[in-house]
C-alpha cells in the first residue's frame, strides 16, 4: 500500500465541492481545486499524484507514453456539441452544413469539445476538419501538440475574441460558447453577433443521445501509472468520488439539466461505454492518436466492481 499523503487536484464542481470543503475526507488525500488548463498540463510533466484532466491531453499523454491511467469519474463538463455551436451574425451561414469553406474558431484545436464537435460535424454533415478554416486562441497544452499540418490554421496572436472577429468578418462560427471567451453581447443594432445553431439545443440533444446513446465528457480523472497499481488507493479515490457525488445529488444545483438523461453524471466503464468508444474513435481519426485505443487499456485492471 502506498505510504504517505498524496494530491489530488480537481476543478471545483458541485461533485467536487465536498471533496474540496471537506465534508467528503478520503484518507492520506489532500484535495485541491485547480483550473482544467494548469492541471492538464500540470500532467504532461507528471506534476500530480491524483488529478481531473481534459480527456483530451490525456489521450495524447497516453499516447506519448507518459505513465498515467485514467479512473472511469468524470465530474465535471458533460455537455451535448448541439449547445455549444455559435454562428456569427455577420457570416451568411446559417446551417452547420453551410460550414465547407467558412472559417471556424474554437478556444484550442485539441480540446475534448472541439474533438467532439468535430466528430459531430463529419457524422452529421459529412463535413471534415479539412472542410473548413480555423482560428484557435490559445496555444494547446501539451508541448509539441500541434494542429495538423495540413489545415488551413491560424493562432490569432492580436488578442481578440471569437465575438471580435464575428463583428470584423473574419469568423463565421465558433465550436465552443467558450472559444475565444465568447459573450453572446448586444450589438449597436440590437442583434447579437454570435447566434446559437440549433433553436432548441435540448431537444436536439435529446434526439442525438436516444439515437447515439453518446453523452460527451470533457474531463477525466486521472493518476499516476504507479499508483494506479495499488488497488487499495485505486478504491479509495473511486469511494471518495462516488461519496461526493452522492452528496451534490442532494442539492439543488447539481440538478440535471436535461431530464432525458437518468444519471446527468454516471461514473464506471459499463455506463459511459459508447461515449468513450466514441471518442477514442474520434480521437484516432481526427489525428490526436496514431492508433486506435481499446476502453479497457485507459484504466487500471484493478477498478471496483461498480466503476467496471
Amino acid at each position: 500500500m502506498t505510504n504517505g499523503n498524496l494530491t489530488l487536484a480537481v476543478l471545483a464542481s458541485p461533485r467536487t465541492t465536498p471533496l474540496i470543503e471537506g465534508e467528503v475526507v478520503a484518507s492520506d488525500i489532500n484535495v485541491v481545486a485547480e483550473s482544467i488548463d494548469t492541471n492538464s498540463r500540470a500532467m504532461g510533466r507528471l506534476e500530480f499524484d491524483i488529478n481531473e484532466v481534459s480527456i483530451a491531453t490525456f489521450m495524447r499523454a497516453r499516447e506519448l507514453g507518459v505513465p498515467v491511467l485514467a479512473l472511469p469519474i468524470f465530474p465535471s463538463t458533460r455537455n451535448f456539441p448541439q449547445s455549444n455551436f455559435l454562428f456569427s451574425k455577420n457570416s451568411p451561414a446559417r446551417d452547420l452544413s453551410e460550414l465547407a469553406g467558412r472559417t471556424v474558431g474554437a478556444a484550442q484545436y485539441w480540446t475534448a469539445s472541439s474533438i467532439w464537435q468535430r466528430q459531430f460535424l463529419h457524422q452529421e454533415y459529412g463535413l471534415r476538419a479539412e472542410d473548413m478554416n480555423w482560428v484557435t486562441f490559445q496555444p494547446e497544452r501539451l508541448e509539441g501538440l500541434e494542429v495538423p499540418a495540413h489545415l488551413r490554421h491560424r493562432l490569432e496572436v492580436d488578442g481578440r475574441s471569437s465575438e471580435e472577429l464575428a463583428t470584423a468578418g473574419e469568423l463565421d462560427a465558433t465550436l465552443s460558447r467558450g472559444a475565444g471567451r465568447v459573450r453572446e453581447r448586444e450589438s449597436a443594432d440590437a442583434k447579437p453577433l454570435l447566434g446559437k445553431a440549433f433553436a432548441d439545443p435540448v431537444a436536439a440533444s435529446r434526439e442525438y443521445y436516444l439515437r447515439t446513446g453518446v453523452y460527451p465528457v470533457q474531463h477525466v480523472v486521472v493518476m499516476r501509472e504507479d499508483l494506479a497499481g495499488d488497488a487499495a488507493v485505486v478504491e479509495r479515490v473511486c469511494e471518495a468520488f462516488a461519496r461526493a457525488k452522492e452528496v451534490a445529488q442532494t442539492r439543488e444545483d447539481a440538478a440535471a439539466t436535461n431530464d432525458f438523461l437518468d444519471d446527468a453524471w454516471p461514473y464506471g466503464i459499463s455506463a459511459n461505454r459508447n461515449t468513450l468508444e466514441a471518442f477514442v474513435g474520434a480521437a484516432h481519426e481526427q489525428g490526436l492518436t496514431n492508433r486506435l485505443h481499446s476502453v479497457e487499456e485507459l484504466f487500471p485492471a484493478n477498478l471496483p466492481d461498480e466503476m467496471r
